[in-house]
């Protein structure tokens, strides 16, 4: 059955029930994916211990996301997300089941490739609904609290992965079994999911179905400022081991408890004063953050770094995905999220492997410092695309069918 609802008279609610599910599958997919977050960099260490190595065997995650997301966000214009959710699920499975299979960096590659291939797909395909979903004026504020729940996962999952890894008698094989069972939970929480596309009169065509023209000044300045989160995501862990700060696992906790108070009120903030003048502040916070990391490491600094480091990301990220789906006509979300997406995957693709090449040839302390300088850049260009000019932006109202397939 298809039933036909008028955007512009779509309800106000941002947690509908499509929303609410939406959530729950994207905190459960999370729960499972940052279970590896601090662990699974050691687990490969363990069997290939050139940091060079290790980074592109991390890095070539982000490179699938690249390489495939675009397509993703064109077929949930087309097509829908909620089946590419599903099968985005169904790789995650199978990814997370093989990595106890690994043990060279050959195996470790393909690894990666499968999990970035199931990791891109649901990724895309749900931001492309909850794009589509979320009421025009508070879009913002929507996109804020759907980021909460990879926030929650955040604050839970590093540090039960840790507990999980260094507890006797459990263990990597018990790691990784938690891991798939989460994903398989969050593939369950998709399929009661209305599917949902736009049908529209102006649709992009060419290229521009898949790397949309207005998303693209947002996305740019999202994949430099992500540049920042590889070098925290990936190389913390082992930073704190080296430098004796404790659990890294309490920093994404603390981290993601910021994010989770302040991305909702900021998104909404960003939706009244428009969003670079939101996005421009966070990025001197996480600036700042990385500065402190790199000179001043300690245990109390450790959590310093993770509030301030977080108010930053929940300014930047949610503000910079609204900004990128505000000028999107209702059939080009799927294409602005795509857009968007590439470049946050391939921000965290290529610092990954840039800051495994620096800490080979310098140290941690340098390429935090140089992370600090990566966040200045993001602001660089962020003015230098006018983005100190501008407001919220025309949001695009187009008055179009919305079909959700029940």
């Amino acid at each position: 059955m298809t039933i036909e609802i008028p955007e512009a008279k779509a309800s106000e609610s941002i947690f509908t029930r499509d929303f609410s599910l939406l959530f729950l599958a994207n905190l459960t997919n999370f729960l499972g994916f940052y279970l590896l977050l601090a662990t699974l960099p050691k687990y490969i260490t363990s069997f290939v211990p050139e940091q060079k190595v290790v980074g592109v065997i991390l890095g070539v995650f982000g490179i699938i996301g690249l390489l495939l997301r675009p397509f993703v966000g064109r077929l949930a214009d087309l097509r829908g997300g909620k089946r590419l959710m599903l099968a985005g699920s169904a790789v995650l499975l199978l990814a997370t089941l093989l990595y106890p299979r690994g043990d060279d960096a050959l195996s470790f590659l393909g690894l990666r490739v499968l999990h970035g291939l199931g990791w891109a797909a649901f990724g895309t395909a749900a931001s492309a609904l909850v794009a589509l979903i979320a009421p025009a004026s508070r879009r913002g504020e929507a996109m804020g609290y759907y980021g909460m729940s990879t926030n929650v996962a955040m604050a839970i999952a590093p540090a039960v992965g840790v507990f999980i890894v260094e507890r006797d008698g459990l263990g990597y094989p018990v790691l990784f079994a938690v891991s798939a069972a989460l994903v398989l939970l969050a593939g369950s929480v998709t399929l009661p999911v209305r599917d949902c596309r736009a049908l529209a009169c102006t649709m992009a065509r060419g290229w521009r179905a898949y790397f949309l023209p207005s998303a693209i000044f947002p996305s740019v300045v999202a994949g430099i400022s992500t540049l920042t989160y590889a070098s925290v995501a990936f190389y913390l862990p082992q930073f704190s081991e080296k430098e004796g700060l404790g659990n890294a696992g309490l920093f994404f906790t603390v981290f993601a408890i910021v994010l989770v108070l302040s991305r909702g009120p900021l998104g909404k903030l960003s939706d009244s004063l428009g969003r670079a003048a939101v996005v421009a502040p966070g990025l001197l916070c996480s600036a700042a953050a990385m500065v402190m990391l790199a000179l001043w490491p300690s245990n109390v600094m450790l959590l310093a770094v993770a509030a301030l480091y977080g108010l930053g990301t929940a300014a930047v990220q949610p503000s910079l995905m609204a900004m990128a789906t505000d000028r999107a006509g209702p059939a080009e979300r799927g294409a602005a999220m795509g857009t968007y997406t590439t470049a946050f995957d391939l921000g965290i693709g290529s610092g990954a492997m840039l800051c495994g090449l620096l800490i080979d040839a310098f140290d941690f302390h340098v390429m935090y410092l140089l992370s600090g300088a990566v966040c200045l850049l993001a602001l660089a260009v962020l003015a230098a695309g006018g983005g100190f000019g501008q407001r919220a932006g025309k949001i695009h109202k187009e008055n179009v069918a919305v079909i959700r397939d029940n």
